[in-house]
């Protein structure tokens, strides 16, 4: 295998986010009140994937949602339910996170 590395396209890390945006708004869409979980776990989902998309944040982006997918998957389990898409969810972001998190070929940002 050669030195050089494969960009990971930056479209990628985009439609990762804009999915999960997407089902954060469906979620919130379902909460009966501000109380509910619903109504805010996802608002915190959707700034950890909009960090994620920085750069520099990307990291502090993946263990917001880390943390989101934890919380949804102990209320899950609590309900009687197996939620193996979390961690599908989580994987994507930690292989996001990781690739974001190295430097750029050629020294840029």
């Amino acid at each position: 295998m050669s030195g050089t590395q494969r960009p990971t396209p930056v479209w990628y890390a985009a439609f990762y986010a804009v999915c999960i945006a997407a089902m954060s708004v469906a979620t919130m869409m379902t909460a009966r009140s501000l109380s509910d979980h619903r109504a805010w776990l996802p608002v915190i989902e959707i700034i950890g994937v909009v960090l994620l998309l920085v750069r520099r944040a990307a990291i502090a982006g993946m263990v917001i949602l880390l943390v989101v997918y934890a919380v949804v998957a102990i209320h899950a389990l609590r309900s009687g339910d197996i939620r193996l898409d979390l961690v599908l969810y989580a994987g994507t972001a930690v292989f996001i996170a990781q690739l974001r998190a190295r430097p750029a070929p050629g020294g840029g940002v």
